[in-house]
């Protein structure tokens, strides 16, 4: 049947997504990395920018110059 993943792949993407921790708990660890990794690229894209750029400036001179 087209689309449906046979038992073996299953098993594989559940290695795959499924690691056992020390405590014995699955701990789902794929989805959580790309979700940070996607964090990271968006913080990157917005400390770049120049407005964002020339705020922090404004804040760090603001806060030397007491």
């Amino acid at each position: 049947m087209p689309g449906t993943a046979s038992s073996s792949e299953s098993q594989r993407a559940a290695l795959l997504v499924n690691l056992v921790a020390p405590c014995g708990r699955r701990v789902r660890l794929i989805p959580i990395t790309a979700a940070a990794v996607a964090f990271a690229g968006l913080l990157l894209v917005i400390m770049r920018s120049d407005e964002v750029r020339g705020m922090l400036m404004g804040i760090i001179r603001e806060a030397l110059s007491r």
